[in-house]
């Protein structure tokens, strides 16, 4: 099972697993992490950052400038 870690936690025999690394365990391990809220399934993750990719652009603020001195429009 492929999962991405989500926090920071040490591996018994493996040392610190790091948030934001995808690796490959058992699945009843994957499983585990899972439960304990350590990782995700790294295919859910790879479908929130496509997601993520599809956004459309930020439009840009269409108000006018306001003029350097108001008296004078």
């Amino acid at each position: 099972m492929e999962i991405k870690i989500l926090k920071t936690h040490h591996e018994h025999g493996a040392g610190w697993v790091h948030a934001g690394e995808t690796r490959t365990v058992a699945d009843e391990r994957g499983k585990e992490l899972i439960r304990a809220g350590l990782a995700e399934e790294a295919k859910a993750a790879k479908t929130a950052e496509q997601t993520e990719a599809k956004k459309a652009p930020v439009a840009e603020n269409k108000k006018r400038a306001e003029p350097a001195n108001k008296a004078a429009k």
